[in-house]
């Protein structure tokens, strides 16, 4: 994917979103663009954010207070009480 594309995806993720962190811990795992949240493919969001970035499965649902969850999703723990 071509690096205008990802960011006009982040655009549009900051734009549906409120910041940055909200982006990180999106709960809209259906949305086509979730893999690509971050502005670069999944395996880059992966190294940078860490794995659990791009499964569903080990993100926090959206019933969870983000001011709770760590600025950064990479500081954040899956499994984490939260």
């Amino acid at each position: 994917m071509s690096q205008s594309a990802t960011r006009a995806i982040r655009a549009k993720c900051l734009d549906c979103s409120e910041n940055f962190k909200s982006v990180a811990y999106c709960p809209a795992f259906e949305c086509a663009l979730w893999p690509w949240r971050f502005g670069c493919g999944p395996k880059s969001a992966a190294h940078r954010h860490g794995a659990h970035v791009t499964d569903p499965k080990r993100m926090p649902g959206g019933d969870v207070d983000l001011d709770e969850l760590p600025t950064s999703p990479r500081d954040y723990e899956p499994g984490d009480p939260t």
